[in-house]
């Protein structure tokens, strides 16, 4: 075939330098810095990453909403890396060693607070408490609770602030 000017001819890869592109939305791009740590999973191999260029110009997602994109060098690439695939990403925002953590989804927002509810002296009470950072899966609690405490994650249907219940130790 007769190439056209301006026409791709040669593609040329490498994975000697890999960076992956990452979105992240308006409510955590407050919480990246250059520098930070980073995994990368490409297809079943996780990686080590750091933070590279962080865009200071917010884009729209397919939902209209504001995003901002970074990119996260691998660190050490290798021949099992393949380029153009997705890749999953998850970024050390922080890290606090040593402290009480409740599960996510024992965390409530109010309008004026947030709050856990926990089983004290047999009766269900809500607690105001401080949260600071949390993962996917655990929330730190600066203020509020107690190492000890029985924290309720989730109200059974049903039930409510002030109604009677007991603990049930967990099965094996």
């Amino acid at each position: 075939a007769e190439a056209a000017q301006g026409m791709e001819l040669v593609s040329i890869a490498s994975s000697d330098d890999v960076a992956v592109e990452v979105t992240v939305s308006k409510y955590d791009y407050n919480k990246l810095k250059e520098g930070q740590k980073a995994q990368i999973t490409v297809a079943n191999k996780t990686y080590e990453g750091t933070v590279g260029d962080i865009s200071r110009v917010a884009q729209q997602n397919e939902k209209g909403a504001p995003i901002i994109t970074c990119e996260v060098n691998i660190d050490n690439p290798d021949d099992d890396i393949f380029l153009g695939v997705e890749a999953k990403a998850s970024i050390l925002t922080g890290s606090e060693k040593n402290v009480l953590t409740v599960p996510g989804e024992a965390v409530n927002t109010g309008k004026d607070s947030t709050f856990c509810y926990v089983l004290e002296d047999g009766v269900v009470a809500r607690r105001d408490i401080t949260a600071g950072i949390s993962s996917d899966t655990e929330t730190e609690i600066q203020k509020g609770l107690k190492e000890g405490e029985l924290v309720i994650p989730q109200l059974p249907e049903g039930m409510m602030e002030g109604s009677e219940a007991k603990s049930i130790p967990a099965e094996d």
